[in-house]
C-alpha cells in the first residue's frame, strides 16, 4: 500500500451521471469509489498513486541515495520509522 490512506465507497451510476463533480473531488481527495449498475459493481475509480515521503524527499533532493548499496537499507528504514534528518 501507499503512505497515503485510501478509503472505498459505492455509488450508482445514475448518481454519479447526476453528479460526476462530487465523485470526482472524492477520487482526488484519495477515495476509492465502485460504481454499481442496478447494484451489480461493474467499474471502480481510483486514485493514481502518490509517492511516498520518501520518493518525494529524494525527488527534491533532500535525500540522497548512499554509495554502498548495503547503506540503503539502513536509510530506508529509518525514514520509514520517522527519523528526521538534522537541519543546519
Amino acid at each position: 500500500m501507499h503512505a497515503w490512506h485510501t478509503s472505498s465507497m459505492q455509488i450508482s451510476l445514475t448518481d454519479l451521471r447526476r453528479t460526476p463533480a462530487a465523485a470526482l473531488d472524492s477520487v482526488r481527495a484519495g477515495e476509492e469509489i465502485t460504481v454499481t449498475d442496478a447494484g451489480v459493481p461493474f467499474m471502480r475509480m481510483v486514485p493514481i498513486a502518490r509517492p511516498t515521503q520518501y520518493e518525494q524527499l529524494l525527488a527534491a533532493g533532500v535525500l540522497q541515495l548512499p554509495k554502498e548499496p548495503s547503506d540503503i537499507d539502513e536509510v530506508r528504514a529509518r525514514i520509514l520509522a520517522g527519523w528526521v534528518a538534522p537541519t543546519a
